[in-house]
């Protein structure tokens, strides 16, 4: 499985400096964030950048949010992402967790879903909703309804853990896996839940997740998303720390 990063991991720099990171991280891809790649100019820019530098740009993470019915912004993403050479643009599903949501709002997402496919395939790009709270995609169960009524194959969900009940993520993660189009991991946070208590010490999180998507010969991208403190050093290390789970994984189960 390709090996990279969120550029949103490093909010504050600049493009050139994030792919310089990158490169020295080793990385195989990195998803480019909104606010960094704003229109298909700078993407044309910084795709030759990462070329010569051997990483692939292969999405481009949006924080377009289906339902916004906003036909000129999904364009310019589309047309953002496809000068980039990315082939998918993540997404949020919606303003409003499941539970919230009414089946007159949902009967929207997936209209605007629809819409939004009709543009993205034309582009040659799939989609795929962030797991995130306070959108529609914030369970197992909401994403597989959503997934199966859209009923499109350019359509997917994104795999990421709040590192708060793993049981239920590795279940979530069993149970969409034909539908993940790419996995975000983040060392940090599992940092951050331990500092706060709410994590025991000896819950490998990143690790049994790294597992489970090697058991099942995952393909798809695997994203470092932040890192302790955006430090370089941490960065690096957690780089290593994943591609070397992703070495031991693929050993055990090639």
């Amino acid at each position: 499985m390709q090996i990279g990063f969120t550029s949103t991991t490093f909010k504050l720099l600049q493009p050139d400096e994030i792919c310089a990171l990158g490169a020295k991280a080793g990385a195989d891809c990195i998803e480019w964030s909104e606010p960094h790649i704003p229109d298909p100019a700078r993407a044309r820019a910084i795709a030759v950048r990462c070329a010569d530098a051997g990483i692939a740009c292969n999405s481009l993470g949006s924080y377009y949010r289906v339902g916004e019915d906003d036909a000129a912004h999904w364009e310019t993403l589309c047309q953002t992402a496809a000068a980039m050479g990315a082939v998918r643009i993540r997404v949020w599903l919606g303003k409003k967790g499941s539970e919230k949501t009414s089946e007159a709002e949902y009967a929207a997402l997936l209209a605007d879903a629809e819409r939004m496919l009709r543009v993205a395939v034309g582009f040659g790009l799939v989609v795929a909703a962030e797991a995130h709270q306070n959108t529609y995609n914030d369970s197992c169960e909401s994403s597989l309804r959503f997934l199966r009524e859209l009923n499109n194959p350019a359509f997917g969900t994104y795999f990421q853990s709040l590192y708060l009940d793993l049981p239920a993520d590795l279940e979530r993660l069993a149970q969409t896996f034909a539908h993940i189009f790419a996995a975000h991991v983040s060392f940090s946070e599992v940092r951050r839940n331990r500092l706060m208590h709410l994590l025991p010490p000896e819950r490998d999180c990143v690790d049994r997740i790294v597992r489970a998507l090697c058991e099942r010969d995952f393909r798809q991208p695997l994203l470092l998303e932040y890192c302790q403190c955006c430090g370089q050093r941490a960065f690096f290390e957690d780089m290593a720390r994943l591609r070397e789970l992703v070495k031991d994984g693929e050993a055990a189960h090639g």
